[in-house]
C-alpha cells in the first residue's frame, strides 16, 4: 500500500485565525547543486511569472534590476504585482553557493570517479542504500544512477580496447606489457568520446552531486557547513529588520536541504524566530533530504531537522510529488528519521502534494511525465489551473504560506485563486 503523501503534525493547529494579507514579503531562495543559480532562477522566474500573467492577468506587474547583497553570493531584486484588489511588493534574494560546486566541477576526473566508487562502498556498507531503495524505489534507483552509468562507460572502452588489440594481435604478435597499454590508451579515447554523451544526459552533474551529498553526510564540507552558517546569519539580520510580513525561506531539490539547515542554525540564534515579528515559514519541494539525513554520520543534520519539527513559531511545508523520481516523495522525518525529539513536541513539517495531475493541463502533464529533470522544475514553474500549490503566487500572492496550506478551503479562497480559473 502506498504511503500518503499528506501529514499534519500533531501540534500543528489547522483551524487558527486567517492572518492578514501579506503586503510585503521577502523571500530567501536557496539553490540546489548548481552551477549556473547566478543567472537561472531569476530568467526562470521572470519567465514563469509571464507566463501566469498571460493566463491568469495581473493590474500590475513589475521587476526590478538585480543588486548584490553585502556578501558576495547574494542576488536579490523586488516584484511589484497587483490585482483588482491587493497589491504585493516581493523581495526575492538568492543566496547563492555555487562556487563551491564550480570548485567541485572542477576537481579531476579521475579522483571524482574514485570518491565516487569509494562512497559508494560506504553507501553500501552502512546500508544507506537499502534505506534509499525503502523509503522510495524511484529515488533508489535514481541513486545508483551516476556509478551505473560511469561504470558501464568505463567498461565499454576497456572491451573496445580489448577487441581492438586482440584483433590486432591477431596479424601481429604484441607483447603482453604493449597490449594492456594499448587498451587503456584506446579506453581512454572512448571515454572522452563518449563524454560529451554523458553531459547530455546529466551523469557527470549527478555524480559530482552525488558525492557532495556524501560527503557533506559524513562531515568532509567545512566549506558547505560555513556557508549554511552565514545563511542563517542573513535570515536572522532580515527578521530582525521587520520590514516584510513574511520571511519565506524557499530550497528545491538538493537546496531544500541546505534551505533546512539555514533555517533550524537560524532558529538556534534566535530561538523566538516568528513568536515576534514578521511570520517566518520555510517551503521546500522535491526534497532529496534523505541522501544526508540517513548518513549515520549526520548527526548536525539530523539535529537541525529535529530543532525545526519542535519549533511552534515556524512553519515548514514540504511539498512531495509521486511523480518526480527526483525527490523522495513519501519520506517523512518525523517517522522515518528515528530522532529524539526534546521537547516531544511535533509542529513540522506538513507535508503535502502539489498534484501536478490537477495543476497542470492534460497536454502540460503528459508532456513532462516521462521527462525527470523537466518534472523536476516543476515545483518552480506556473500552474495551468489554480490549486492549493502555487508556486508563483506563494512568491508574490496576498496570502501566507500558513493561510493557504492550513486551511480546509486553501483551494478555493478568492485572495489565493487567480480570478481568470474561477
Amino acid at each position: 500500500m502506498p504511503k500518503s503523501l499528506s501529514y499534519t503534525p500533531p501540534d500543528r493547529s489547522l483551524d487558527g485565525p486567517r492572518g492578514p494579507r501579506v503586503e510585503r514579503r521577502h523571500v530567501v531562495y536557496v539553490p540546489g547543486y548548481d552551477p549556473e543559480a547566478e543567472t537561472r532562477y531569476r530568467m526562470l522566474l521572470v519567465r514563469e511569472l509571464i507566463r501566469y500573467a498571460k493566463r491568469f492577468g495581473f493590474a500590475e506587474r513589475a521587476i526590478s534590476p538585480v543588486e548584490k547583497v553585502d556578501s558576495p553570493w547574494g542576488l536579490r531584486w523586488n516584484l511589484n504585482v497587483a490585482r483588482e484588489d491587493w497589491r504585493t511588493t516581493t523581495t526575492f534574494e538568492v543566496l547563492r553557493w555555487d562556487d563551491i560546486v564550480h570548485r567541485d566541477f572542477a576537481r579531476p576526473l579521475p579522483l571524482a570517479i574514485v570518491t565516487l566508487f569509494g562512497a559508494l562502498l560506504y553507501v553500501i556498507a552502512t546500508g544507506m542504500m537499502v534505506r534509499f531503495w525503502r523509503l522510495n524505489w524511484k529515488f533508489g534507483g535514481v541513486t545508483v544512477y551516476p556509478p551505473l552509468m560511469v561504470l558501464l562507460s568505463l567498461v565499454l572502452g576497456l572491451g573496445v580496447g580489448w577487441g581492438l588489440v586482440a584483433l590486432a594481435g591477431l596479424a601481429v604478435p604484441i607483447p603482453p606489457i604493449v597490449g594492456w597499454i594499448a587498451t587503456v590508451a584506446i579506453a581512454f579515447g572512448v571515454f572522452r568520446l563518449t563524454y560529451p554523451l554523458g553531459q547530455r544526459w546529466f551523469v557527470w552533474h549527478l555524480m559530482h552531486d552525488w558525492v557532495f551529498n556524501w560527503q557533506h553526510g559524513t562531515g568532509l564540507r567545512a566549506d558547505y557547513e560555513g556557508r549554511v552558517d552565514s545563511f542563517a546569519a542573513r535570515v536572522v539580520e532580515i527578521v530582525r529588520a521587520a520590514e516584510a510580513d513574511e520571511v519565506l525561506i524557499v530550497g528545491h531539490s538538493s537546496g531544500a536541504v541546505m534551505a533546512v539547515e539555514v533555517m533550524a542554525r537560524a532558529l538556534q540564534r534566535e530561538p523566538e524566530l516568528g513568536r515576534a515579528g514578521p511570520a517566518v515559514s520555510l517551503l521546500t519541494m522535491g526534497s532529496c533530504l534523505p541522501l544526508v539525513a540517513v548518513n549515520p554520520r549526520a548527526k548536525r543534520c539530523r539535529e537541525d531537522i529535529a530543532r525545526i519539527i519542535g519549533a511552534p513559531g515556524v512553519l515548514w511545508v514540504e511539498y512531495q510529488a509521486p511523480q518526480d523520481w527526483l525527490n523522495f516523495a513519501g519520506f517523512n522525518p518525523v517517522t522515518d528519521l528515528g530522532l529524539r525529539l526534546e521537547p516531544a513536541a511535533c509542529y513540522n513539517p506538513v507535508i503535502r502534494s502539489p498534484k501536478f495531475r490537477e495543476i497542470l493541463s492534460p497536454k502540460t502533464y503528459e508532456s513532462i511525465l516521462f521527462k525527470p529533470f523537466r518534472m523536476h522544475f516543476q515545483f518552480l514553474m506556473a500552474n495551468d489551473n489554480p490549486g492549493e500549490f502555487d508556486y508563483v503566487m506563494m512568491v508574490v500572492g496576498p496570502l501566507s504560506l500558513a493561510d493557504r496550506v492550513l486551511g480546509s478551503d486553501g483551494e478555493r479562497r478568492p485572495d489565493g485563486v487567480p480570478a481568470a480559473a474561477e
